[in-house]
């Protein structure tokens, strides 16, 4: 398992390398925010690598990297579909480039003894940056590369589903 474990953490590493180099992109020129989408494709492949190896792996940090990518993956979807705002763009991509070097730090810290906690990590001035933000996205905005919302439910609610499964 150690083997598989730090093949992801590697892989991971390129993920979020690609991740910063998009988010600074778009940090330049908030018009490119639509390239938020490949941000959120990007975390997509770690939430799902982490996933499958929190099936195998009795590490609630990984299940809460699943969680915790889910949460940058929906905001960068979010924002990708922003038009006109650039103010919103440039707040969450600042927001996202916090959000995913905490990620990498996660992910570093996936096979030290004690593992870093996600939750702990997770302060309330974090989770009011994010509040705000998704407070600001149309709720007609979808959180996935689908073509439609796959949920009725509100950004915020979803924010909140998944804070409430962290460990």
């Amino acid at each position: 398992m150690d083997e598989i474990l730090e093949e992801f953490k590697l892989e991971s590493e390129e993920i979020l390398d690609e991740m910063l180099t998009l988010l600074e992109e778009v940090e330049e020129d908030p018009t490119l925010n639509p390239k938020l989408e490949d941000f959120g494709q990007r975390v997509d492949r770690i939430m799902g690598s982490s996933s499958v190896l929190a099936m195998q792996n009795p590490s609630p940090l990984l299940a809460n990297i699943t969680i915790y990518s889910e949460l940058c993956k929906l905001i960068g979807y979010k924002c990708s579909q922003v038009d006109g705002n650039s103010e919103l763009s440039k707040i969450t991509v600042a927001f996202l480039l916090d959000a995913t070097e905490m990620l990498q730090d996660f992910i570093q810290g996936l096979g030290q003894v004690p593992e870093p906690s996600i939750k702990e990590a997770l302060n309330e001035a974090f989770k009011s940056r994010l509040q705000m933000i998704a407070g600001k996205f149309d709720e007609n905005l979808r959180a996935s590369v689908s073509s439609s919302t796959l949920s009725n439910k509100t950004t915020q609610s979803q924010i909140d589903d998944l804070f409430e499964k962290l460990k």
